[in-house]
């Protein structure tokens, strides 16, 4: 009767560590003061965190008229650090998030400090953004939150493909050519190519070699005749020298023959779209396929 006894005492105590161990593992995130350092890192983090207290402060990079609204105003509670690596310290952040390309030096100096750094690259493909929020999403201890968002990305992402499947049927893939007021493109090895990709078009600049973003002549974009050309803005409003660039390309008369100057499809789009590396990449692939395809929203 004892050792019976003895088995049901043993077995409780079990039973109240086990509960106790996943009530902990639901109730309590490892990190609770996270600073991110760059622009993606503050978006990502603005929709993964739940509790909005775990995040100390922000990267500042995200800015008033070059993003939606709602996006900016959800910054203005937070303190900025604006590349200054001594007031993260001083800080005292339990996670970091800072980017490769920042440098050796400022990576040095946190992890100097004691202080979980994690380090991730750009990603050049919606598969490779996929993967790193999925990565952050897990590393701040909010899965269902991240799963939640990506759910939606690729759910927009089909209905787009969709729809641009929908009107365009048996034509053949759309020629495409990005090319900036100061004559540069993205090639292979660009996210912007992967957006093209990702739309069912045809990324000229790829197509003839070229490996991300560099010059493309005037007489080679003649010579390539694109049956569309998209010219990026540096800010969501300041279009004034793509409005120009726009108008001497309609009206030179040795672009007259290429397809995409004859038939007027040369369309003005946000510069920051050719890059976005967060959740909001889906917004920039929106972009480009109603653009490319003339689509209703």
């Amino acid at each position: 009767m004892k050792k019976i006894f003895r088995l049901i005492l043993i077995l409780m105590m079990l039973w109240n560590i086990i509960h106790l161990t996943i009530f902990s593992q639901e109730k309590v995130k490892k990190y609770n003061k996270i600073v991110p350092l760059t622009l993606n890192g503050d978006e990502m983090l603005l929709d993964l965190i739940t509790d909005e207290s775990r995040l100390v402060a922000l990267s500042g990079k995200i800015k008033k008229g070059k993003c939606p609204d709602e996006l900016y105003n959800k910054t203005l509670k937070f303190e900025k650090v604006e590349n200054s690596i001594e007031l993260v310290i001083d800080l005292q952040p339990d996670l970091v998030l800072i980017m490769d390309w920042m440098g050796k030096d400022k990576i040095s100096q946190l992890e100097d400090a004691e202080i979980d750094t994690f380090v991730y690259k750009t990603s050049r493909t919606y598969k490779e953004q996929h993967k790193l929020f999925r990565e952050i999403a897990d590393l701040v201890d909010e899965q269902e939150q991240g799963e939640k968002i990506l759910e939606d990305m690729d759910e927009r992402l089909k209905k787009l493909q969709q729809q641009i499947k929908e009107k365009t049927k048996d034509k053949p893939a759309p020629r495409i050519l990005l090319y900036s007021p100061i004559e540069e493109t993205e090639g292979m090895g660009t996210l912007y190519d992967d957006m093209i990709k990702l739309i069912y078009g045809r990324n000229l600049a790829s197509e003839i070699g070229m490996r991300g973003t560099g010059k493309i002549s005037k007489e080679k974009v003649i010579d390539i005749n694109p049956d569309i050309i998209l010219i990026p803005v540096w800010g969501m409003h300041e279009k004034k020298g793509t409005e120009k660039l726009q108008d001497i390309l309609l009206k030179d008369k040795s672009f007259e023959e290429v397809k995409a100057i004859k038939e007027k499809k040369v369309y003005i789009v946000a510069h920051k779209y050719q890059t976005i590396t967060s959740q909001y990449l889906i917004d920039a692939i929106e972009m480009l396929g109603k653009v490319v395809y003339q689509l209703e929203d």
